[in-house]
């Protein structure tokens, strides 16, 4: 599926524990355009971001410490609309669209359905580079 980039900027969510990792995306992503990325390493740290602020695409690494990034994505879906400390800007929207990223490959149960996220990729991270290029650069 395609990235929706239904606006000038974007607000993107880079979620992974390699820091390095994380902040290569951001400063890949940032160099194609006018998006804004946040960075967080944590599945905890993930909640409290999405809890704080409306992304456009959030990239997540599925081998998180604590839960792994489909759980953290699993246990967000079912706090939006029913937490009181997630913004209203967090409410009430497209689903945001998720990239899923591990360093193996995995696959992802095909009954796994989100209301407030959409996962449009899973890939592995050698291919990263190549996916952001692609996807950023036009």
């Amino acid at each position: 599926k395609n990235i929706r980039f239904y606006k000038p900027s974007r607000k993107i969510l880079i979620i992974d524990d390699d820091q390095d990792l994380a902040n290569s995306i951001k400063d890949i992503v940032q160099s194609y355009g006018k998006s804004i990325c946040d960075t967080v390493f944590d599945s905890y740290e993930a909640m409290m971001a999405i809890s704080d602020h409306a992304y456009d695409l959030i990239f997540v690494d599925q081998k998180l410490p604590g839960l792994n990034g489909t759980d953290a994505l699993f246990e967000i879906d079912n706090s939006i609309g029913i937490d009181p400390l997630i913004s209203e800007s967090g409410r009430y929207r497209e689903p945001t669209q998720v990239v899923l990223m591990s360093a193996n490959p995995i696959e992802v149960d095909k009954n796994f359905k989100l209301e407030n996220f959409e996962v449009i990729s899973i890939l592995q991270k050698k291919n990263l580079t190549k996916y952001l290029a692609l996807t950023f650069a036009s």
